[in-house]
């Protein structure tokens, strides 16, 4: 029987849900009609506030649609952590939440949508529209009314900030640029609880081929780690390009992602994608309170070929509940061969090949619950990466002290045009010695190379993936801090040469490059380029390869808070510059709709800067929507989206963002507020 673990879903490296998601235009409109229009309103406007991938800066590894009226309480753990980041938002105020997780760089943006006051948490930073900006500890906020966006990680501002951006029009949603979502939306709309992996590869299921799937959907009756009884869970698969989905294959990928235990699956196909129902029963339950209060951990002695878990303290733990996993099989060798009881102090080394998973856990039968104390992964470090980005070659060499079985490796090439298994060291070797190597050609910028044990996945959830290398230039972030000038930010797990890149300023060659500045870059580390004119186009250029990479392209904005006051008395609007950069007057434009055709222009000379403001008569009752630019040559891409109605008594303020254009071809913005 299947045990499997509860929380596959909920982890960071499990699956990538996602709101699923073309809901929110064209065709995909209309799916809304079959499902309660309230419903419908909500997730589309959680939905409509998760950032596309692009516009996040990284790639999703989770995107999770909860219809928390729906779900009853029981919202699972991601959405919990939304809710509990708002001291002022009741769960019962609440419709949807959505929550995506980056993979890398690491971080998380949760949305929640319903019918509540703006929430005011952290220190304020800024407005923009009728967002509030804020800051407190590692997270970031963009509130407003019946909408609340949080994030953390490293880059939690950007988060937030590309969510507000979503919101004005003004970047482009997760929705829409996955044209899968909305048939999947389509399939499991009706479910609480719906998630969506936008890469398999990320979603750390290693029973699942990557090379399978382009993406799948999983809805639930229940939160995966609170099933109770017998569910219906639904999963939409939608196969890689070249592949057909057997009945077999598929469900064996369903009850992979099942989390419960699979009593009966029912499997559809309809225009390329595989639809499986299934009738699931509760699972066994992972019970840490349940199982002995042992500190038990695994260590590899490579020397020896062993692992050796060891018990460093705490309770000790019948051997007869203990069970020795070995490359997802039951060990013939179980610890009750050698303990009565497993405690303090005692050693169990079990022998391994060299490149082998093993597990040891506690399971109580009679209650069907089970604990993992230690997991190993063997042969981790027995493989060395070498990617030659002109040749676009990449080497897997064995460099384990110990033969292995090539047979027990699988090698797979996935890229945007299609996903392979290869033969790798299995069609290379009768056995593996230091120095064995394969060869992958063909591997792109944005392909991946995976290297793994091909055993069964079991218990649930063990590692088996040895090797994962994706292809992609080092990355860096620009961005101008007021205290600091222009900051390069250095991502990335390796280390590498600071004159490998260059910075050009407005396409020329900059006089001070970062190789001035630092002699290495490090994850983490932060750069300070200087100060430079608003509208200045800074890029990055990577030159280790003989064609150089363009890694980063940064138009600098201006900072600067702006106040809109209306009098609807005397029916006049006056914007007054509270903060920031000093701005050329001709440069700042009010845009008034419809009443006005043509922008206010701040001023022909001179500047704008603390204290200068500028009143406009409006026409009586306007309905208006107001932005500004940095230029003259403001396109209509940089004004905002939504209207705004003005003339209530109740309105005096109102907060807008205001787009710079330098004129040439990049756009950037700056927040104003009160």
């Amino acid at each position: 029987m299947k045990l499997p673990s509860r929380r596959s879903f909920l982890t960071g490296s499990a699956v990538t849900a996602a709101g699923l998601a073309g809901i929110t235009g064209g065709s995909h409109a209309k799916q809304f009609s079959s499902a309660d229009s309230e419903s419908a309103d909500g997730a589309e406007s959680a939905l409509m506030l998760v950032p596309a991938e692009s516009a996040a800066d990284g790639n999703y590894r989770m995107v999770l649609l909860a219809d928390v009226e729906g779900a009853e309480d029981e919202y699972g753990y991601e959405v919990r952590e939304v809710l509990r980041s708002f001291d002022d938002l009741e769960a019962d105020d609440v419709s949807h939440v959505a929550v995506a997780r980056v993979a890398d760089p690491g971080g998380l943006i949760g949305v929640a949508v319903g019918s509540f006051d703006r929430p005011d948490p952290g220190e304020k930073t800024g407005e923009r529209d009728d967002w509030r900006l804020a800051e407190a500890n590692d997270r970031a906020y963009a509130t407003a009314e019946d909408r609340a966006a949080v994030a953390h990680g490293e880059e939690s501002a950007d988060l937030t900030t590309a969510a507000v951006d979503v919101d004005a029009g003004d970047t482009e949603a997760f929705l829409d640029a996955r044209e899968d979502a909305g048939a999947a939306f389509e399939l499991l709309a009706d479910q609480p609880l719906v998630y969506f992996a936008p890469d398999v590869e990320e979603t750390g299921f290693p029973g699942i081929d990557p090379g399978t799937l382009d993406a799948f959907a999983a809805g639930f009756q229940d939160a995966p780690n609170m099933i109770e009884g017998t569910v219906e869970n639904r999963y939409a698969l939608f196969p890689a390009a070249g592949i057909d989905l057997d009945d077999e294959t598929v469900e064996e990928i369903v009850t992979e992602l099942e989390p419960g235990v699979a009593a009966e699956i029912d499997v559809d196909r309809e225009n390329d994608i595989v639809h499986a129902t299934v009738i699931a029963e509760e699972p066994p339950e992972r019970d840490r309170e349940a199982a002995p209060d042992a500190r038990i951990d695994a260590e590899v002695d490579h020397d020896e070929g062993v692992v050796v878990f060891r018990h460093r303290g705490g309770e000790p733990v019948d051997a007869d509940e203990l069970e020795l996993w070995r490359d997802g099989e039951r060990s013939d060798d179980e610890p009750v061969e050698e303990f009565d009881v497993f405690e303090a102090g005692d050693e169990l080394a079990v022998a391994t090949d060299p490149i082998a998973t093993v597990t040891l856990r506690w399971f109580d039968e009679d209650e069907n619950a089970f604990y993992t104390y230690a997991t190993s992964l063997v042969g981790r470090d027995a493989f060395e990466v070498d990617y030659d980005f002109d040749a676009e070659r990449l080497e897997i060499e064995y460099v384990g002290d110990r033969t292995a079985d090539p047979e027990k490796l699988a090698l797979r090439h996935r890229s945007d045009r299609d996903a392979e298994t290869l033969d790798g060291f299995a069609g290379e070797y009768d056995a593996l010695s230091a120095g064995d190597a394969v060869t992958v050609e063909g591997v792109g910028v944005g392909d991946r190379v995976s290297l793994e044990l091909d055993v069964p996945n079991e218990p649930r959830r063990s590692p088996r993936r040895l090797v994962s290398h994706r292809v992609r230039p080092p990355r860096i972030h620009l961005r101008r801090r007021p205290e600091e000038g222009v900051v390069a930010q250095y991502h990335d797990d390796q280390a590498r040469d600071a004159a490998d890149f260059r910075l050009l300023v407005d396409g020329q060659e900059a006089e001070t490059q970062i190789a001035d500045l630092v002699t290495t870059l490090e994850r983490g580390d932060a750069v300070e380029l200087g100060d430079y004119d608003i509208g200045t186009e800074l890029t990055v250029e990577w030159t280790a390869p003989d064609d150089p990479i363009e890694i980063r392209d940064h138009v600098v904005a201006p900072d600067a808070d702006f106040e809109i006051a209306y009098d609807d008395e005397s029916g006049k609007l006056t914007a007054t510059h509270e903060s920031g950069d000093e701005l050329a007057a001709a440069d700042v434009q009010l845009f008034i709709r419809p009443a006005r055709s043509e922008p206010v222009v701040w001023g022909d000379d001179g500047t704008v800067d603390e204290g200068d403001s500028r009143t406009v008569e409006l026409d009586e009752d306007p309905e208006v929507v107001f932005s500004s630019s940095a230029s003259a040559n403001c396109s209509t891409r940089s004004r905002l989206a939504t209207d705004r109605r003005l003339g209530l008594p109740s309105l005096r303020t109102l907060r807008y963002v205001v787009y710079p254009f330098d004129g040439k071809r990049k756009q950037s913005r700056f927040a104003v507020g009160r």
